[in-house]
């Protein structure tokens, strides 16, 4: 297990060991579009892929801005979700974060098999952001409430252990 950092500032997330290349982060507090654009500019590396839930109550924000970075899959959840995977062509909506996050979690394993078997490319990292870009309240009494809920899903061996 290693640790990464990563921007966005350290105040704005907690960054959890990662099991292989994978990389779970909790921005639970990026409630805006222009939160979520920041967290997705920091994983913009070559060999890198990050699998963001976006999701909860909808502030009126176009997430189509984000449709400019390359590397990613959108899972979207909870009342906004239908609006966000329209929004960015996805067809990955989900009701709720537990159910994003394990989607989220198989495709980013599936991702990094894929990658591990490229052997003349160097090692690849997934990054599982939680970075949602709306407001808790559909789901979760605030963002921290939200935060800690998907730092339980990580901690508690939800994501599946055949990562490279």
């Amino acid at each position: 297990q290693r640790m990464q950092l990563a921007a966005p500032g350290p105040a704005l997330q907690k960054r959890m060991p990662s099991r292989g290349r994978l990389l779970a982060i909790n921005d639970s507090k990026a409630t805006t579009v222009q939160a979520v654009a920041a967290a997705l500019a920091s994983f913009q590396q070559p060999h890198q892929r990050a699998f963001v839930l976006l999701g909860g109550r909808a502030k009126g924000a176009d997430f189509g801005q984000l449709a400019e970075f390359q590397d990613w899959e959108c899972f979207a959840y909870g009342e906004a979700g239908p609006q966000i995977a329209e929004r960015l062509g996805s067809s990955s909506v989900y009701p709720d974060l537990p159910t994003a996050y394990r989607a989220a979690a198989d495709a980013a394993i599936a991702w990094l098999s894929a990658a591990a078997r490229q052997t003349e490319q160097p090692a690849s990292e997934a990054v599982l952001l939680l970075s949602p870009g709306c407001a808790s309240y559909d789901a979760y009494a605030s963002y921290l409430a939200r935060g800690d809920h998907f730092c339980e899903l990580v901690k508690g061996g939800e994501i599946p252990e055949r990562a490279p």
